[in-house]
């Protein structure tokens, strides 16, 4: 849980442990051939991308960067289910989308998909109260303009290079976010093809 709990309120040896989770797709031998990494610690999770024998950090989630805009949330639903369905994961609740979600831009567009159910399987863990759910919940979403249909909204727009970007004013976001400037999906030193490799074999078809 200290994927959703990173503030200085806790104890910092409450969680002084650094725990390791594997999602790999494609080929395994002889060596995985693509495959994301969540690492978590105290005060700080990262994502790793492994692909072709390197590493990659993709995004990195702490106090100063509380939001990584890393997935848009049907991407986080497709690894989840897909890793499901190979049965390499819980299902109840979905290990693997919980994982994942700390590293979503959840836009206004996509609020009703999250809504219906992030808060779901926050709940099966049965470690959290309705109010730590629903600000768990609440810190994966992008803040929404007055009109939710304003073309400076923030939204994912297509993107060839890296499959989908954020996109819009980020200063309607507020000052308790981070600005969208600290997402690291974009074209550069970000390994794109690597990353869209790996949503392709995970099942992300609207690339």
């Amino acid at each position: 849980m200290q994927l959703y709990q990173l503030d200085d309120t806790r104890d910092p040896s409450e969680f002084s442990e650094t725990y390791t989770f594997d999602f790999w797709a494609g080929p395994q031998a002889p060596i995985p051939y693509l495959g994301l990494e969540v690492v978590s610690r105290c005060r700080e999770s990262l994502l790793v991308l492994h692909a072709r024998a390197k590493t990659y950090e993709v995004a990195r989630l702490d106090e100063a960067v509380t939001m990584p805009h890393l997935f848009r949330w049907r991407e986080v639903e497709a690894i989840a289910d897909w890793l499901v369905a190979r049965k390499e994961v819980p299902s109840q609740p979905s290990v693997a989308l919980l994982l994942l979600a700390p590293f979503l831009g959840g836009t206004e567009d996509e609020r009703v998909a999250i809504t219906e159910r992030l808060p779901v399987e926050l709940d099966r863990l049965g470690l959290l109260t309705a109010t730590e759910i629903a600000a768990a919940v609440g810190n994966r979403l992008v803040a929404a303009p007055p009109n939710a249909r304003d073309p400076d909204r923030v939204r994912w727009v297509s993107d060839p290079s890296v499959g989908w970007r954020l996109e819009g004013d980020y200063t309607i976001i507020g000052q308790t976010r981070c600005p969208i400037a600290h997402s690291e999906r974009f074209a550069g030193s970000f390994p794109c093809d690597e990353f869209l490799a790996f949503l392709r074999e995970a099942g992300v078809r609207d690339l």
